[in-house]
């Protein structure tokens, strides 16, 4: 088995290769994968993007020349099903971790901590197109802490349930949250890379109706089988 930067590698190198089959990946992104500042969102970009690729989705990224903020990363299109989603990355930066300044605290940072992020996503929706929404964690596995325990689940459950239950009346703006945290990195160059986790969040009301469960059971194999990397590659 690979050490945790050995994986992490291999997994980029791995999610580039599944974009460049479908076409190639845009120049401002190449561009950002290439600043150690702004390599981190390319990072998880491209891992978002090789997810839905892998999950039977063709990719559309938006390249936008004026800088604007509010928009999504890329439309998906799924190949057999033909449903159109709206779709926005977003990673969460740590003090010590993937070029950040600072030194990463194992007690200050377990939590999710995603509330800015979440809301500014929240800003991005593509008008009239469901919208899904991928979180980058960014912390050390915790295998050994039961799901519903681990503070960074409790943080984000707390983060909702404080937004209120979604109703006919007042849909939530998203279809999905998509909480993943395949940090292979913090393993470092010792041992095995840690393992991966994932939670997918679907709101019972959503102002953009996704009534395709099919979409998100392949988005949740994709997820699962992310670590693994065919041996012909």
């Amino acid at each position: 088995m690979p050490t945790g930067e050995i994986q992490a590698l291999m997994s980029l190198a791995y999610a580039i290769f599944c974009l460049s089959v479908q076409h190639r990946l845009p120049e401002p992104l190449i561009k950002r994968l290439r600043n150690k500042v702004q390599f981190q969102g390319a990072y998880y970009e491209i891992t978002v993007a090789a997810i839905m690729v892998r999950a039977g989705f063709m990719i559309d990224f938006i390249e936008d020349l004026t800088q604007d903020k509010s928009r999504c990363e890329f439309i998906a299109k799924h190949k057999s099903l033909g449903v159109e989603l709206g779709v926005e990355a977003k990673s969460r930066h740590r003090k010590g971790v993937l070029h950040q300044e600072g030194k990463f605290s194992y007690s200050n940072a377990m939590k999710g901590d995603i509330e800015g992020l979440f809301k500014k996503s929240l800003t991005q929706k593509p008008m009239g197109l469901p919208y899904i929404i991928f979180f980058d964690l960014n912390l050390p596995a915790t295998p050994h802490i039961v799901w519903s325990t681990k503070p960074w689940v409790e943080d984000i459950r707390k983060m909702l349930d404080d937004l209120g239950e979604p109703s006919t009346e007042y849909p939530d703006p998203y279809n999905g949250l998509i909480l993943t945290n395949f940090s292979y990195y913090y393993g470092g160059n010792e041992g095995t890379a840690p393992p991966g986790e994932y939670m997918i969040i679907i709101p019972n009301y959503s102002e953009v109706q996704l009534n395709t469960p099919e979409v998100f059971a392949a988005i949740n194999e994709s997820c699962d089988r992310y670590i693994l990397i065919p041996s012909e590659i």
